[in-house]
């Protein structure tokens, strides 16, 4: 009777030790499910004050989905002028920004415009600058520069994000997926919870009945 008591115990005993480590699995999965949703913001600087608030909203909501279903964090900045500044310094301060970005974006690129000097360019990370050759960039920043005319800066942000999707679209599908850090422990995390769970399971299936 004693025996089995002390079994039963022990059973008990090693159930919870189980159960509370596969409760901190799991939390530590759906942590890191939460720090892979959470997409930084925000995706549009309007230094002009041109935009309209829903539509600023409604882009940046997109934007973020962009990034978090494709890898791709795209900024667009819309300045009133560069202040006296060379564009390539202004260009490349942004640029440097975009780069800095924490977590770090798979893929990346910068929209900038300013409307004064009437200057728009797209700016790809490395790792896609083959998706937009000269003729690209022409056919985008063209259709941005027609709508600058018009002063249409709604569809400014249209042109020159939807181009750069569009393309990035059009050239990522032979890219095989670039598996990050954080995908690698995601899938260890899940098997861990599996093993705790089987772990669990036996457990609970051996344990002796009571006398």
């Amino acid at each position: 009777m004693e025996v089995c008591r002390f079994y039963n115990a022990l059973a008990v005993k090693k159930q919870n030790f189980l159960l509370c480590i596969l409760s901190l699995l799991f939390s530590s999965i759906i942590f890191a499910q939460a720090q892979t949703t959470t997409a930084p913001a925000p995706y549009i600087s309007d230094y002009a004050k041109v935009i309209d608030a829903y539509v600023f909203k409604q882009y940046n909501e997109l934007l973020g989905q962009i990034e978090l279903n494709n890898k791709l964090r795209i900024e667009a900045v819309i300045m009133p002028d560069f202040k006296n500044d060379p564009p390539e310094k202004v260009v490349n301060y942004f640029i440097e920004q975009l780069s800095n970005r924490q977590p770090a974006p798979q893929y990346s690129a910068l929209f900038i415009v300013s409307l004064k000097e009437n200057y728009a360019s797209i700016h790809p990370s490395t790792n896609m600058e083959a998706f937009y050759p000269p003729a690209v960039q022409d056919e985008i920043i063209g259709k941005v520069k027609k709508e600058m005319q018009g002063k249409d800066y709604q569809r400014v942000l249209k042109e020159g994000i939807g181009g750069i999707v569009y393309y990035f679209e059009k050239n990522s599908k032979n890219i095989t997926p670039k598996r990050t850090l954080k995908d690698l422990i995601m899938d260890n995390l899940i098997l861990l919870g599996l093993a705790a769970l089987f772990a669990v399971v036996l457990a609970v299936s051996r344990r002796k009945p009571q006398a």
